[in-house]
């Protein structure tokens, strides 16, 4: 942690900033695959932050309320990495401007940006389609 634009802030400025634009949806589609704890070989815990490539860079999403598909591509992004081992950079704003039932900067749900993804069997990269809405989105590396 180090200082930032979001330092001065009080706890109630800063929540509203980073959650303008989450909209709770009505219903959540479940999975219908299941898949249960003793079919997994998996660890009892798991540090994200120190596996390697797995957690991709801090984003801002300027004064745009776009929460929601920055957090879907967080989750998107991640799930890529751990499963190839390389961590793609998708396009928040290709979901503000195409999921079809949310008004982009003004909300969204990240299972709409689940379901568009999957439909388009995938996204652009930030590279072929570049975040521009709320101003420029700044990438912080820490």
């Amino acid at each position: 942690m180090s200082m930032n634009q979001f330092s001065d802030w009080t706890s109630e400025e800063f929540l509203s900033y980073v959650n303008k634009g989450f909209i709770i949806p009505d219903k959540i589609q479940r999975s219908k695959s299941k898949i249960t704890r003793a079919s997994l070989l998996l660890p009892d815990k798991v540090d994200w932050r120190t596996s390697n490539n797995v957690i991709g860079d801090i984003k801002d999403q300027g004064k745009c309320g776009s929460c929601w598909a920055f957090s879907a591509n967080g989750v998107m992004e991640s799930y890529i990495s751990i499963l190839t081992g390389i961590m793609p950079d998708l396009s928040e704003q290709n979901l503000v401007d195409c999921v079809y039932n949310r008004d982009g900067c003004q909300g969204g749900s990240f299972n709409d940006a689940f379901n568009y993804t999957q439909n388009k069997n995938g996204l652009n990269s930030q590279t072929t389609y570049p975040y521009v809405s709320g101003s420029k989105a700044k990438v912080y590396n820490y």
